[in-house]
């Protein structure tokens, strides 16, 4: 980790001074035990040689960090203040850049050109490629004299105004902050300003004689407007559409064919990556009728694609003289995803396995399950599991094979000495990665999943090939239920269907479920325990509509979760319920 300072001729500027590590002490503080070759070299290639510093540097992040802070007229950062930045280099040997701080977007820090201003006009004007020409700010000047990353820069800067600020996004939620903090403001007796300018200050702005604090819906909306009729956001952005991969060719020679349709564009390009933790692979896209397109210069783009996973993810970038276009828009951090090849998937796991299933020595440990696609027995000798990006070859798969469309559970609890399947890790009910790893450290599948519920597992639906979901747990068998959970604080319309929250809950050993008809129907309520059994059917009739309150006697199960599910017309929902011995 290194970190832009004051010293060498004022600041961190990411200026290159020689090789001469000595020069950079008085700037930069180095968080890491080396590291000063790796920043002079950063600072030559981004200086003297930027045709090579994306080997060295994710230019991506740069723009999108860039593009943000002088849309929200954050001056406190790397647009006014050159040293106030973060750089941090990866496993993969490329410089991630890191937000210095948010605190004084919206133009509270308001240090324009060496002078603290005092207008909100200045601010709602700021030049949206501000010191781009200046000898000062070597970033901003090395990227935005590029062509090509000034395009992508501007690209960026549409996609924010498009998403949050054109649609009117950011006041709302602004708002909502506001509220969350209102009473700890009020009752701050050693605030700068008042109250009532608080809760003004959303839509007007607040002086003194030395602070402005912008309003920021006055801010904003006059700047969104300033930036859409600023001669750099008028000129036509090419149109992509109608992506479309052929795998005809990928059984013979591994190759698949990409083409697009590509309006208004003179340059287009597919990037792609085999995992989170791999850079972006950059093809370009041809319209010469040589790469799959039907004819020369009709706006078909193609490009043949070797890929060496099972899945990627992916973005399309085109531009033309005066504008740039990526698919998906927020390209690199929102991208699009193609499976290619799913013989072996990780296909379910369990991050909070408190209740559902208890491994042969009956401890109710996080599991991870796989599912082989093909007609063959895949040998698992060669394969990995891992929940750490820097060490893929974590946990080494025994001397163990998983049969044609069959189920394998890796037990993920850090005992080893047990019989069976179990990983030297654990996975965190707060959110992380799974990697499926082959010898030569590619990763096979991956999963990255945020915070979890207890006793709700993650997977695919269907089993093997669908898209990751929450599932009631089905251990070693098919996923077939979809967990989904109605917020109670929003009841749907009387004349719907609607399932109610049994009571009570948790019970012992009788609860009532209430549910409603709009029609009659066929109905059937039933219950599941944990793994995605069906244990008991309430109901198994046609009803006429109306309210309907059905007792379950639990006697006889056992304490624990269990589901129950209203089938009826178009209704499919689920609710958990905890019988308590």
């Amino acid at each position: 980790m290194v970190r832009g300072g004051l010293g060498f001729k004022g600041s961190a500027d990411l200026r290159f001074a020689g090789y001469d590590e000595i020069k950079y002490y008085s700037s930069y503080d180095l968080k890491s035990a080396s590291g000063w070759i790796d920043l002079i070299e950063f600072c030559d290639i981004l200086n003297n040689r930027i045709e090579d510093i994306e080997t060295v540097f994710n230019v991506d992040r740069a723009l999108w960090l860039l593009a943000f802070h002088n849309l929200l007229v954050s001056l406190d950062s790397p647009v006014a203040s050159p040293r106030n930045f973060y750089l941090y280099k990866d496993m993969n040997g490329i410089f991630q850049i890191i937000p210095w701080d948010l605190n004084m977007a919206f133009g509270t820090y308001s240090l324009i050109d060496g002078i603290w201003v005092n207008s909100v006009e200045k601010l709602q004007q700021l030049d949206p490629i501000y010191h781009k020409d200046s000898e000062d700010f070597h970033l901003i000047r090395q990227l935005l004299q590029n062509d090509r990353y000034q395009k992508m820069y501007l690209a960026h800067m549409r996609t924010i105004l498009d998403e949050k600020f054109l649609n009117g996004w950011y006041k709302d939620r602004a708002q909502y902050f506001q509220n969350i903090i209102d009473d700890a403001v009020r009752s701050d007796d050693k605030k700068y300003f008042t109250y009532d300018d608080f809760q003004n200050n959303i839509d007007q702005s607040v002086y003194d004689d030395l602070i402005l604090m912008a309003g920021i819906a006055e801010l904003m909306e006059v700047r969104t407007k300033f930036l859409y009729n600023h001669s750099l956001f008028r000129s036509k952005q090419p149109d992509i559409s109608n992506i479309n991969f052929n795998f005809d060719r990928f059984e013979t020679d591994s190759t698949i064919h990409i083409t697009v349709k590509i309006d208004d564009a003179d340059f287009a390009q597919f990037a792609y990556r085999a995992s989170i933790i791999s850079p972006f692979t950059k093809i370009y896209l041809y319209d010469d009728g040589k790469h799959g397109e039907s004819m020369p210069q009709d706006g078909v783009y193609g490009a043949y694609l070797k890929p060496e996973s099972n899945k990627i993810h992916y973005y399309i970038y085109a531009e033309n003289h005066n504008a740039a276009k990526f698919s998906p828009q927020g390209a690199e951090n929102k991208l699009y995803e193609l499976q290619i090849q799913n013989d072996l998937v990780i296909n379910e796991f369990l991050a909070l396995n408190d209740t559902t299933v208890a491994d042969q020595d009956g401890e109710y440990d996080d599991w991870i399950e796989l599912y082989n696609n093909t007609e063959n027995t895949i040998s698992l000798h060669d394969y990995y599991l891992s929940d750490n990006a820097e060490n893929l070859f974590k946990w080494q798969f025994p001397d163990s094979s998983i049969q044609p469309h069959h189920f394998l559970i890796v037990w993920a609890d850090e005992d080893g000495g047990q019989s069976g399947l179990h990983a030297n890790f654990k996975l965190s009910g707060n959110g992380e990665v799974i990697f499926l790893v082959n010898s030569d450290g590619l990763v096979i599948d991956e999963v990255v999943f945020a915070a979890q519920r207890t006793d709700i597992s993650t997977g695919r639906l269907p089993s093997g090939t669908g898209d990751f979901t929450t599932l009631i747990p089905s251990f070693s068998s098919e996923n077939l239920i979809e967990f989904t959970e109605t917020d109670d604080e929003n009841p749907q319309m009387p004349n719907d269907y609607v399932l109610k929250q049994n009571a009570p809950n948790p019970f012992n050993p009788k609860t009532m479920i209430n549910y409603q008809l709009p029609i009659t129907n066929y109905v059937e309520l039933s219950i599941y325990n944990v793994i995605g059994q069906k244990i008991a059917t309430l109901v198994d009739e046609y009803q006429p509509a109306g309210d309907y309150f059905v007792e379950w006697d639990a006697r006889g199960f056992a304490t624990g979760i269990y589901f129950y599910r209203l089938q009826a017309g178009n209704c499919h929902e689920i609710k958990k319920a905890i019988l308590i011995r």
